[in-house]
């Protein structure tokens, strides 16, 4: 899967990640709600396989402070528990992720007998 590339693109690919997911709204749903994305992100980018540890720390760290005024009264300690609960949680990759395998394989595969009639 994708933790097979190496970690420079990896470490791009979740400053993306984090840059797609930050909160623009104090709303605790829409905070829930972003904190589950980047999460499902993260997980996706590094690999289902890896086991969350506090390697992920420095992420949600990076999340809390780019979202700013929003998160001003979230505690990070409580923002850590909740990536950690989701990590548990995420059992499938992002939806571009998936996209993104599907087109490799169709890149691969042959086209059927039938498009030679033409």
């Amino acid at each position: 899967m994708i933790s097979k590339q190496s970690s420079e693109v990896n470490i791009q690919k979740v400053r993306e990640a984090i840059a797609r997911t930050v909160a623009v709204s104090p709303e605790p749903v829409h905070i829930r709600k972003q904190l589950f994305q980047l999460t499902r992100e993260v997980k996706t980018i590094v690999g289902f396989e890896k086991p969350i540890d506090d390697t992920f720390k420095p992420i949600v760290e990076a999340w809390h402070k780019q979202s700013g005024k929003h998160l001003e009264d979230e505690l990070f300690d409580i923002l850590w528990a909740k990536f950690k609960t989701s990590w548990n949680k995420i059992k499938y990759p992002t939806d571009n992720e998936i996209f993104v395998k599907l087109l490799e394989i169709a890149e691969q595969s042959q086209f059927p007998p039938i498009c030679n009639v033409c």
